[in-house]
């Protein structure tokens, strides 16, 4: 698994926040670490922006 910067995280939580309420919970994901890019795109999967 490649390794996420800090500034890639707060860009995916921005665009997930923007359609889910679980930004509390993605802050939790990062504190965690474990599985936190499959978790980011499992919930941004949720969302239906285009971009």
């Amino acid at each position: 698994m490649e390794l996420i910067t800090r500034d890639r995280f707060v860009r995916l939580a921005g665009q997930v926040s923007q359609c889910t309420s679980s930004l509390e919970q993605i802050k939790h994901l990062g504190q965690v670490g474990e599985g936190l890019v499959d978790r980011i795109l499992g919930l941004s999967s949720n969302c239906k922006y285009s971009k």
